[in-house]
């Protein structure tokens, strides 16, 4: 494991490491959470094979509605918010 502690700046070589099918450490208010390219089944797989849990729910977080085009046929409703900082859809 190669674990290195990124700041504010380190947007760039963080990216990196999700499109490279890399995991991140991602803090949030409450927990800590593991965060890698949803869309890359093998990036998935090795986040549950870090936390030693088998494959079952799991969340997808896009920057809005229009990440979901090819991927989900959900659309959004006027009453759903998302949670945590920036809460816009």
């Amino acid at each position: 494991m190669n674990t290195k502690r990124f700041g504010p700046d380190d947007v760039v070589p963080a990216a990196e490491i999700i499109r490279g099918g890399g995991l991140l450490g991602i803090p949030t208010e409450t927990v800590y959470g593991l965060g890698a390219n949803g869309l890359d089944p093998e990036a998935v797989a090795n986040i549950f094979a870090a936390k030693g849990r088998p494959h079952a729910v799991r969340s997808l977080r896009l920057r809005g509605w229009s990440g979901t085009a090819g991927i989900s046929r959900m659309r959004p409703m006027p009453s759903q918010t998302a949670s945590g900082p920036g809460r816009s859809l």
